[in-house]
């Protein structure tokens, strides 16, 4: 079905045309890198925030330094764009280390209690939840995830709701069944 409705958006005009533009688009950005004024501007802010890394290793240079730099060529946004090396250069290993522990336990339960309540009917709930927070992730690679407070209050949500998840599945399992007649 989903072939058959492919093969029919791209027999129109506008579906080819959509679908040439999108191949262009794709091509010219992971291709020809150099010519992208944004993916220009991401190398040179991180590794502006990998040298003010290197300059703090131990505590960072702290969330009060305004991130500004020599090569900036847009004149917007000028932060890094990525979540773990801006938690990195700001609060250096003292604090990334325990971030990422914190970031790292639930998903780690998680794929825990996948295996032990596989037979669960409930366990849907629990990967969607850990396949948004692995989403999530991965935007703040290359995104500002944390420190927006709309997607980070969504980020925590999930992350909260998962553990939540979590503890209802032992807790499921650990209650006898009771049956009532009648």
């Amino acid at each position: 079905m989903v072939t058959l409705v492919a093969f029919l958006f791209l027999r129109t005009e506008v579906g080819r045309d959509f679908a040439e533009r999108s191949a262009d688009e794709l091509a010219s950005g992971v291709l020809n890198s150099s010519e992208d004024t944004n993916w220009q501007f991401r190398l040179s802010a991180w590794k502006e925030a990998w040298r003010r890394f290197a300059e703090y290793p131990l505590g960072g240079e702290g969330f009060g330094v305004p991130f500004t730099f020599e090569g900036l060529l847009l004149e917007n946004d000028p932060r890094p764009h990525n979540t773990f090396l801006t938690m990195l250069y700001k609060m250096g290993l003292a604090g990334f280390l325990p971030f990422v522990a914190l970031l790292i336990y639930p998903p780690w339960k998680g794929l825990y209690s996948l295996r032990r309540h596989n037979e669960s009917r409930h366990i849907t709930f629990l990967q969607i939840v850990l396949l948004a927070q692995a989403s999530y992730c991965i935007y703040g690679m290359a995104n500002l995830l944390l420190e927006s407070p709309f997607l980070a209050s969504l980020f925590w949500a999930s992350m909260g709701l998962g553990l939540r998840i979590i503890r209802m599945l032992y807790l499921d399992r650990s209650l006898p069944l009771t049956y009532s007649a009648g």
